[in-house]
């Protein structure tokens, strides 16, 4: 079942009466029908949080539902934001307290963490060759070297550490309060990568390097970029935790018009989503009876 709803800023954060209604209407009868054919146990959900760019606080929302209808998932898989939510979900936080960490995040400076012009020594500013966004040139005995993302992601591994300084290290993501996994894409095979342990800020970083805008992400000998190029909403992966429900809540990016499309960073920006949009009908054509698929409305919010 796919149940649509509106992505204003209040819908993404406030708690949208159709999707409680959706949900009590589908999933409710999904754990009764899973219960009754299990016998033995309770049948085990997973939410899956796609990834969406800034379209993803609306998975806060989603969170806050389920809680409030007394529905705590066995499993949280996520994808770049996606995985950022869910893993700050899984490691125990409420949905209010999501909820604040929407609101307190240094959104500007996560993208755009430049330091202001005048705050740059002479020296800085005679060195200082400056592209889109904060990507520089070096130069080093090897030659010339092109920045490999727009924004630094130092800025964002900060304020992804200081939402989880207690949760940072564990043996393995099923340790958390939720078990959990993070999915980002293997740059050199396009293969998904699935993060199932270590630091948990380092995992949410790889599932969001965003091509072109954050830098690849090396991890354990793997060059990482945003999950969702391999598996946006990884509902297989939920599978293979052994979710017989589950609940995707999944953020699309909608495609550009012929019209819309006239630079070179439009054809690449429309490539990546025809990328995602390719494996996210995968993914949704392999949901079963019983499964809810929560689309957000993007007909007013960009990803960003």
């Amino acid at each position: 079942m796919m149940q649509t709803f509106p992505r204003t800023l209040a819908h993404r954060l406030a708690r949208p009466l159709v999707l409680l209604t959706a949900l009590l209407a589908f999933t409710s009868a999904s754990l009764a029908q899973k219960a009754a054919e299990t016998e033995t146990r309770r049948p085990k959900v997973a939410l899956v949080l796609s990834g969406g760019g800034a379209l993803g606080l609306s998975h806060v929302g989603a969170i806050q539902e389920l809680e409030a209808m007394g529905i705590r998932p066995d499993m949280v898989i996520g994808t770049s934001m996606g995985a950022v939510i869910g893993g700050l979900y899984a490691a125990g936080m409420s949905g209010e307290e999501l909820e604040e960490v929407v609101k307190d995040a240094n959104w500007s400076g996560v993208f755009n963490p430049a330091p202001e012009r005048d705050k740059l020594t002479y020296r800085q500013k005679q060195q200082q060759v400056d592209f889109p966004g904060t990507a520089s040139l070096g130069v080093s005995g090897a030659g010339l070297l092109l920045p490999t993302g727009a924004v630094s992601d130092q800025a964002l591994m900060k304020e992804l550490r200081r939402f989880t300084p207690a949760r940072m290290n564990v043996e393995s993501f099923d340790d958390l309060t939720i078990p959990y996994r993070a999915v980002a894409t293997d740059i050199a095979t396009g293969e998904a990568v699935i993060i199932s342990s270590g630091e948990l800020p380092m995992a949410m970083r790889a599932s969001m390097s965003v091509p072109g805008v954050f830098p690849a992400f090396n991890l354990d000998g793997k060059l990482l970029v945003d999950g969702g190029l391999a598996a946006n909403i990884p509902v297989s992966v939920a599978r293979d935790m052994g979710a017989d429900i589950v609940i995707a809540v999944w953020t699309p990016n909608d495609l550009l018009k012929q019209e819309q499309i006239g630079s070179v960073v439009d054809v690449l920006s429309q490539t990546v989503s025809l990328l995602i949009l390719a494996n996210e009908r995968v993914e949704i054509a392999s949901m079963r009876p019983g499964d809810v698929l929560v689309r957000v409305d993007t007909d007013k919010i960009g990803p960003t």
